[in-house]
C-alpha cells in the first residue's frame, strides 16, 4: 500500500492554497445562506403561520417528534441547517489537513447519508469536492451521494430546496428524488451491483460506500 503522504493533494502543503480553500468555503457559506433565506421567505403566509407554530416543538422535542409534516421539517431547518453546514465545514477542513476524502484524484466518491434530515451533510459535500476541482483547476474529483430518510417532511424540503437551488443557478449534487431509501436496515451492503469488461471477462463488482454518514 502506498504511503498516505504520497496520496495527498500536495496543493495543501502551501499555507497560501488551505487560505484560499478556506475563502471558498466562507463564499460558499454565504452562497447557501442567500439561496436558504430566499427559499424560506418564498413560502406563502399561511404556511409560515404553520412554521412558526412548530418552533417550540422543534426546539424543546426535537428527539420525540417524526417530522412528518413539512412545517416540523422547515421550521427544524431554519433552525439547524446553516449552523450545521458550517459544522461539517469544519469536520471535513480538519479530514482534508490530515489527508482524508482527498486519496484518490480522478475518481469519485460514493456517500451514503442515513437520517439525513435537511441534509446539511451533502450540502457539504457538494461543496467541498467542488472546492477541490477548483483549487485543482480541473475535475479530479467526483461526489456520488444517496440518503436515507423516513421523514416525509425533510424529503419534500430537500427535493424543493435543491430545486429552488438550481432555479438560481447554483447546482448542488444533492439527489431530489426522494431518497434511495426510508430504512437504514433495508439496504443491502457489499451487493454484486454491475459489471465491467475487462481481458475478455466479466468481472463483478461489489456495491460499496467511501462515506458513511
Amino acid at each position: 500500500m502506498r504511503d498516505k503522504k504520497e496520496l495527498q493533494l500536495s496543493v495543501f502543503d502551501d499555507k497560501i492554497l488551505t487560505e484560499r480553500f478556506k475563502r471558498l468555503q466562507y463564499e460558499d457559506y454565504c452562497t447557501l445562506q442567500d439561496i436558504f433565506e430566499k427559499f424560506i421567505f418564498s413560502m406563502p403566509a399561511d404556511f409560515w403561520v404553520k412554521i412558526i407554530g412548530e418552533f417550540s416543538t422543534v426546539i424543546k422535542k426535537c428527539d420525540e417528534i417524526d417530522y412528518q409534516n413539512d412545517e416540523t421539517a422547515y421550521a427544524y431547518a431554519i433552525c439547524h441547517f446553516l449552523d450545521r453546514y458550517h459544522r461539517f465545514q469544519l469536520m471535513l477542513s480538519d479530514l482534508l489537513c490530515k489527508g482524508y476524502l482527498n486519496y484518490y484524484k480522478n475518481r469519485s466518491y460514493d456517500v451514503l447519508d442515513i437520517g439525513t434530515g435537511p441534509s446539511q451533510t451533502l450540502f457539504a459535500l457538494s461543496d467541498y469536492f467542488a472546492e477541490l476541482n477548483e483549487i485543482e483547476g480541473k475535475d479530479s474529483f467526483g461526489f456520488n451521494p444517496e440518503y436515507v430518510e423516513r421523514s416525509v417532511g425533510f424529503r419534500q424540503f430537500l427535493h424543493h430546496f435543491v430545486e429552488f437551488a438550481m432555479m438560481k443557478h447554483k447546482q448542488y449534487r444533492v439527489p431530489f428524488h426522494f431518497a434511495k431509501s426510508f430504512d437504514a436496515f433495508n439496504i443491502p451492503f457489499n451487493e454484486l451491483v454491475r459489471s465491467w469488461y475487462k481481458d475478455s471477462r466479466f468481472i463483478n463488482i461489489k456495491s460499496r460506500y467511501d462515506v458513511v454518514v
